[in-house]
């Protein structure tokens, strides 16, 4: 199967030490992931719940590193990459985790 894109806006992508982090909160990634599923389902979408420890990972990790940039969605998992947007001036940013996505998508 081949990967398909998310459609995202990149007005709403910030680096994080070289790592793209998509601004959107719960609901929207739910709703954009539900859509791309419907649109086509036997689409690959890859989606990184970012985390600290997965952005130091990935500055010691070429092949991890590439992976994380290279995936289609990339949302603030961990509380230190929320911190982070956060101080970049995205003051309304929220956590996106891994779980609470799959639950929102399935449901």
């Amino acid at each position: 199967m081949a990967a398909t894109s998310v459609t995202t806006n990149p007005t709403r992508t910030v680096n994080i030490l070289g790592f793209p982090v998509h601004l959107f909160d719960l609901e929207n990634v739910a709703s954009l992931l539900t859509e791309a599923i419907r649109s086509k389902p036997q689409a690959r979408i890859r989606v990184a719940t970012l985390n600290p420890e997965m952005v130091m990972a990935g500055l010691d990790n070429p092949e991890l590193g590439s992976a994380l940039r290279s995936a289609d969605l990339v949302v603030p998992d961990g509380t230190g990459v929320v911190w982070a947007l956060r101080r970049a001036g995205f003051r309304q940013q929220q956590r996106v985790t891994g779980v609470d996505l799959v639950e929102a998508t399935l449901a």
